[in-house]
C-alpha cells in the first residue's frame, strides 16, 4: 500500500532505524504476522500483542506493540499509527528465571524420588527383620513402626507420581493410607467417605500420621481376637477447616479414657501432631467410638 510515513521518535530510530514510507513486512521475523496486523488495522480494527521484531543490526527484538487506524469522513484510512514498546531484557530475564525454575523442579523431583525410595528400603528392611524377630511384643512394634514408614512413604510416591510441590489431593492420599493398614486385617471392614480435599504438604504428612495412628488402634484394640467389625473414616472441608472423623463398632473405649492421660505411644502423637496444626481432637464413646480431628485451615 503506498502512504507517506509521517514520524518517527528518537527512540523508533535508533532501534529500527528508518524505515520510510512503506515498512518492510521482513521487519517481522514472522512475516505472515505482519501482514495480519496490516491488515487488521486497514480493516478499521486493532491489533496488540506480543511480536518479535529485526532491529536495524538485525537483531531479534521482542515488542509489545499496539497498532491502529484513523480513517476520514469517507471511510478511507489516513493514519496508521503503531505504538512499540521493547521488552526484550524482560523476556529475557522471564526467560532466565523458567530455566532456574525448571532446575529447581528437576531437583526437587529427584529429592522426592530419593526419598520415597529411600523410604521404601527402610520399609523393606522392617519387613525382613519382623519375619526373622520370635518376640511378639517387638514384632508388634517393628509392625507399627513400619506402618509409619509406609504412610510417608505413601506421600512421596504421590508427589512423584503427580509432580506436585504444594497443595496435594489429601482424599487420595488417605485412601492410600487406609488400604495398606486395612489390608492387614481381614477381619474388619472398611468404609470411607472422603470429600475431595486439598492440603499442603507439610500439613498432609502430618494428617497421614494421625489418621495411621487413630486406625491402627482401632485395628489393635477395638477388634481383639479376630472379632468382625467396620471402621468408618470421614473426610469433610468447608471454609473453616477440614475434619477427619474415625469411627469403629469395636469392643469400645476402657473406662476412664483420656486422650491426654493415656499412656500409649500411639495417642501421644496424635495428640502431639493435633497440637502441631493447632487443631483439636474430640472423642465419643456413646455406641460406636468416634475420634474427629478438626484442623483450621
Amino acid at each position: 500500500a503506498e502512504g507517506v510515513h509521517f514520524y518517527q521518535n528518537k527512540q523508533f530510530d535508533e532501534l529500527f532505524g528508518e524505515i520510510g514510507s512503506d515498512p518492510p513486512s521482513s521487519t517481522y521475523v514472522n512475516e505472515s504476522i505482519g501482514r495480519e496486523i496490516f491488515n487488521t488495522i486497514m480493516a478499521g480494527g486493532e491489533w496488540s500483542g506480543e511480536v518479535e521484531m529485526y532491529d536495524k543490526d538485525k537483531n531479534i527484538r521482542h515488542i509489545l506493540l499496539r497498532a491502529y487506524s484513523s480513517k476520514d469522513e469517507d471511510g478511507n484510512v489516513v493514519l496508521l499509527v503503531g505504538s512499540h514498546s521493547d521488552i526484550t531484557a524482560r523476556k529475557q530475564t522471564e526467560n532466565e528465571l523458567n530455566r532456574a525454575l525448571e532446575a529447581k523442579d528437576a531437583l526437587f523431583r529427584e529429592l522426592q524420588h530419593r526419598v520415597k525410595n529411600s523410604l521404601t528400603i527402610i520399609f523393606s528392611m522392617i519387613s525382613l527383620k519382623m519375619n526373622k524377630t520370635k518376640n511378639s511384643e517387638a514384632n508388634e512394634l517393628l509392625k507399627d513402626i513400619g506402618t509409619r514408614v509406609r504412610a510417608l512413604a505413601e506421600l512421596y510416591e504421590l508427589l512423584y507420581e503427580n509432580n506436585i510441590y504444594t497443595n496435594i489431593r489429601l482424599d487420595i492420599y488417605l485412601e492410600k493410607v487406609t488400604a495398606f493398614i486395612t489390608s492387614m486385617a481381614d477381619n474388619i471392614t472398611i468404609q470411607m467417605d472422603f470429600e475431595e480435599t486439598y492440603s499442603p504438604f507439610k500439613d498432609a504428612s502430618t494428617i497421614g500420621l494421625i489418621l495411621t495412628e487413630l486406625v491402627t488402634n482401632a485395628v489393635k484394640h477395638a477388634f481383639p481376637n479376630n472379632r468382625s467389625g467396620t471402621i468408618e473414616i470421614f473426610l469433610k472441608t468447608d471454609i473453616e477447616g477440614i475434619v477427619l472423623e474415625v469411627a469403629d463398632n469395636g469392643i469400645g473405649l476402657p473406662e476412664k479414657f483420656n486422650t491426654i492421660k493415656d499412656s500409649s505411644i500411639g495417642f501421644e502423637m496424635i495428640t502431639s501432631m493435633v497440637k502441631q496444626l493447632d487443631g483439636t481432637l474430640e472423642y465419643d464413646s456413646n455406641g460406636k467410638v468416634i475420634f474427629t480431628v478438626f484442623i483450621p485451615q
